[in-house]
């Protein structure tokens, strides 16, 4: 069994939904930041500190990962993975397979595999760009209570609904962006209650259960809750936003 612990291929994911605009009236954002930190953990395999490790010493330590795969160890896998696609070695030969693996652990319900993979396909990266695809993966991973993987699915329907031009559509996407809000902000999620408040705020009816959320995260140092918060000052005179 390998000593080495995953590396999270996509660490923190923090979602910025700035309003300017909205807050006047407009039914979308004009941008979304997505941060993403792609900082690993701190024990990362000895064959990558500093850039080392040659192909050959890489090429054997997949392997000896490839085959505690084949054993039924799924965190190989991810494992497995992070080691050729973070290394400065080619690993061409070695690549697709670390893929496969990736693949087929998620398929086999390892909910860190499916948020990788997830990620991987909402933004294109290592392998062709399919967002619905990755809804779904980030969406199973969410289910079984990984942490990153809701917040992550939430903003993707925050994304959708905004993008779509279907009222519909649009008030799906939000529906199901406020369920996973509130399944972070429930886990104690400073960023993911900053954005719940907002969606809230956005409209009358909810306004003043956002404009809680948002004093609350701002108190607690969410520096996108003051924003709001300031923005709301700004626009709409009268609301007591502090």
């Amino acid at each position: 069994m390998s000593s080495y612990r995953a590396i999270q291929f996509s660490g923190g994911v923090i979602g910025l939904v700035l309003v300017t605009g909205m807050l006047g009236g407009c039914a979308r954002c004009e941008q979304i930041a997505v941060a993403r930190s792609e900082t690993a953990h701190d024990e990362v395999p000895s064959v990558l500190d500093a850039g080392q490790g040659t192909e050959e010493t890489i090429g054997a330590e997949f392997d000896a990962l490839l085959a505690e795969f084949k054993d039924g160890n799924l965190e190989a896998a991810i494992i497995a993975f992070n080691l050729v696609f973070l290394s400065k070695e080619p690993m061409t030969s070695r690549r697709q397979i670390a893929t496969d693996i990736l693949q087929e652990s998620a398929l086999a319900g390892h909910a860190e595999a499916q948020f990788i993979l997830g990620q991987l396909l909402e933004d294109g990266r290592l392998m062709q760009k399919d967002p619905e695809a990755g809804r779904y993966w980030l969406l199973l991973a969410a289910q079984q209570g990984h942490y990153e993987a809701q917040k992550s699915v939430a903003l993707s329907f925050m994304v959708s609904a905004l993008e779509s031009d279907s009222e519909e559509e649009k008030d799906l996407g939000r529906t199901n962006a406020i369920h996973w809000l509130r399944v972070a902000t429930e886990r104690g999620d400073l960023d993911s209650k900053a954005l719940l408040g907002e969606l809230y705020s956005e409209r009358e009816e909810t306004r003043e259960e956002g404009l809680k959320l948002l004093r609350e995260a701002a108190a607690a140092g969410s520096s996108h809750a003051t924003d709001v918060l300031q923005i709301f000052d700004e626009v709409f005179d009268g609301i007591d936003s502090r």
